[in-house]
């Protein structure tokens, strides 16, 4: 199962802690990298409110040219607060479980995390990659131990012209 992208592109907004409108990132954030920046977008669909955290350093054109692949995982939150956002208790595990899930696929060369975007009970983590075939060994190995807190899907498509980035990096500019 692939969340489809949004419809609309949503202004930026304060909304965690350590995150600045178009800011560094204070330190490691749920598998986000410190050395690159984000833009915190919001938007609403289906009347519901959303955020996506968005890498807004990779819309270089050398990053464009070397990750030419396109991952995206989705996982499906337990412990909703109002407007079926993760509460407080299940956003700090699915920080934590994002780092061991990044942390995991930086040992395949050739990866940028692109984007977190929580909605409507679900959270997708986004990277970019050179190389797929070790993203896939990486998130199957995961899959395999079954210790992981929830049920996630992931798929990898060949994107060379960057067209299931393109919402995210135009939110991300226009915020």
């Amino acid at each position: 199962m692939h969340y489809p992208l949004f419809e609309a592109p949503g202004r930026a907004v304060f909304w965690l802690v350590q995150v600045r409108r178009r800011g560094k990132v204070a330190g490691r954030m749920g598998g986000l990298p410190s050395d690159d920046q984000y833009v915190l977008v919001e938007f609403r669909q289906r009347d519901l409110p959303g955020f996506a955290n968005v890498n807004s350093s990779l819309k270089s054109v050398q990053a464009k040219r070397e990750l030419n692949w396109h991952l995206s995982m989705l996982l499906l939150c337990e412990g909703l607060s109002q407007n079926c956002l993760p509460s407080d208790e299940e956003q700090a595990l699915l920080f934590r479980f994002e780092d061991e899930v990044h942390d995991a696929l930086l040992q395949a060369d050739g990866v940028r995390f692109l984007a977190r975007v929580t909605h409507d009970g679900r959270r997708e983590l986004i990277w970019r990659l050179a190389n797929p075939d070790a993203a896939n060994a990486v998130l199957q190995r995961i899959r395999n131990t079954r210790e992981y807190p929830w049920e996630f899907d992931f798929r990898i498509d060949y994107d060379p012209l960057w067209q299931k980035a393109k919402w995210y990096l135009e939110a991300a500019q226009s915020s």
